[in-house]
């Protein structure tokens, strides 16, 4: 659950597309909790669970947990949402082609190529010397132990954090029937994340504006600088001329 994205979600962001051409395990795998062979796992699941409970209550309860999954796969799908809006329109605090690359990214084209990698993923990393930033499930996992500079950055940790540690806490707490991890130490903390991360968008975009206003008052300042200075020595080159030839009709 806390990994791969399941079918059954209406992804609005770039979850939608994950694996996004990989093809190296475990990263293409694919999760589809109603496939015949989940669902044969799933009566195993409520046939256990049954020697201490109703079939009906181990039904019921193996069916909140999946539409719970779906729930923190959504909210998920909201935070990705947040981070790819940033990711392209490159408003981290420093900007992507000035931070430190992604562990081993000036190696990963071409040790695995485009046929594990997938084109656009292939082409990304080649193109760049590794200056990708990877979010999200799994490679995104590097944002709670990278020690690169600036990247991860504090969004990126906060998303990993959410994505990695508090959606797991939320869906093992309820399926193993312990509440005060379920809400304490894993709902909550997503619901907490997610407004984390607008308020964070929010300062690094308003960031980035006041950098590029900054920017553009600096070289309005230095253009007037040098209309300026142009303007002086127009008025001087034209007091020479005029006393030249002033000085040269007295003789």
């Amino acid at each position: 659950m806390g990994t791969v994205p399941p079918k059954g979600v209406d992804y609005k962001s770039s979850l939608k597309n994950y694996p996004h051409g990989i093809n190296l395990p475990p990263l293409n795998y694919s999760l589809d909790v109603y496939s015949p062979e989940n669902k044969k796992r799933s009566e195993q699941w409520v046939s256990v669970c049954s020697k201490c409970h109703s079939p009906r209550f181990a039904r019921l309860y193996r069916e909140n947990l999946n539409d719970f999954m779906f729930e923190m796969w959504r909210l998920q799908d909201r935070a990705q949402a947040i981070l790819d809006d940033i990711v392209a329109n490159d408003e981290f605090e420093v900007p992507i082609k000035e931070r430190d690359i992604f562990p081993l990214g000036d190696i990963l084209a071409d040790a695995l190529g485009p046929g594990l990698l997938g084109d656009a993923v292939y082409q990304a990393f080649k193109t760049t010397g590794g200056k990708v930033p990877v979010i999200g499930p799994i490679l995104g996992l590097h944002g709670l132990f990278a020690t690169g500079r600036n990247n991860p950055s504090e969004i990126e940790i906060t998303y990993a954090d959410m994505w990695f540690g508090d959606k797991a806490h939320a869906y093992k707490g309820v399926a193993h029937g312990q509440q005060d991890i379920a809400w304490w130490y894993g709902a909550s903390k997503m619901y907490q994340k997610i407004n984390i991360l607008e308020s964070e968008a929010i300062e690094l975009k308003r960031g980035k504006k006041v950098d590029q206003l900054m920017a553009s008052k600096e070289r309005k300042s230095i253009a007037g600088m040098v209309g300026s200075i142009v303007g002086v020595v127009a008025v001087v080159m034209i007091g020479a001329a005029m006393w030249r030839k002033r000085r040269e009709s007295r003789h």
